[in-house]
């Protein structure tokens, strides 16, 4: 409940009040799809989810043209990593349960939610299994001071990515639409290009970076292992 309370709070405070509906509307078609047709939940699942976030995607080139924006559809996009990869790793269970006379339960729905909005990774990522969401919740065993090390290790390539950025304003991208700019040489035009777009990348290599060190923090990456690894 507080995964699912707390991931909203996030959602609607950064991206709108009707935001939540994306995620809570695609979260309930694929939970159905793995509850009345298991064995074909997996394929479905990733149709359906493509399909969805490529819809968000033309709605925002048709309306944000040259435009950036922050919008729900770079949540969708690892929401739609979260569900397929559970709704395969559950049509696969299945069916090989089904083989075995045994039952592949789905986990109730409060419990789905929960691992939905989970805020370590909801808005950036990286994703977590289903799995390993429910050892991490489950689980009564301490984090370590381990953890907050592996947190500061990762904090330092966060920094100096952040630090990149503030060079944006020494190579800006409308310097290229320049009289100026199209006099220069050819080889001039294509380090500029490749370094300046690799600054304004920087922001999201930033955004992986810092939700990464804050993953760790968390201890999931402990619970989860049993031991500390940083990738």
């Amino acid at each position: 409940l507080f995964s699912i309370c707390f991931g909203l709070f996030v959602c609607v405070y950064c991206f709108g009040i009707t935001s939540p509906f994306h995620s809570i509307f695609t979260s309930l078609v694929v939970y159905c799809l793995m509850k009345w047709f298991p064995k074909q939940s997996g394929y479905a699942s990733f149709v359906f989810c493509m399909l969805y976030v490529s819809l968000l995607h033309i709605y925002r080139m048709w309306n944000y043209w040259m435009i950036w924006s922050m919008d729900i559809a770079g949540v969708q996009m690892l929401l739609t990593i979260k569900l397929t990869s559970y709704a395969f790793e559950y049509s696969d269970r299945y069916s090989d349960q089904l083989q075995q006379m045994n039952c592949c339960e789905l986990p109730n729905i409060i419990e789905w939610y929960g691992y939905v909005y989970f805020f370590p990774s909801f808005l950036v990522g990286p994703t977590i299994s289903f799995d390993n969401y429910r050892t991490f919740i489950n689980s009564n065993r301490e984090i370590s001071s381990d953890t907050l090390k592996l947190g500061i290790y990762k904090l330092i390539p966060a920094m100096l990515l952040l630090m990149i950025l503030y060079c944006k304003r020494y190579f800006p991208i409308e310097y290229m639409m320049t009289v100026e700019f199209s006099q220069c040489s050819f080889y001039t035009k294509i380090w500029y290009l490749i370094l300046s777009q690799f600054i304004i990348r920087c922001k999201y290599y930033f955004a992986w970076t810092f939700s990464y060190a804050c993953y760790l923090v968390c201890g999931v990456n402990e619970i989860v292992n049993g031991k500390q690894t940083v990738s």
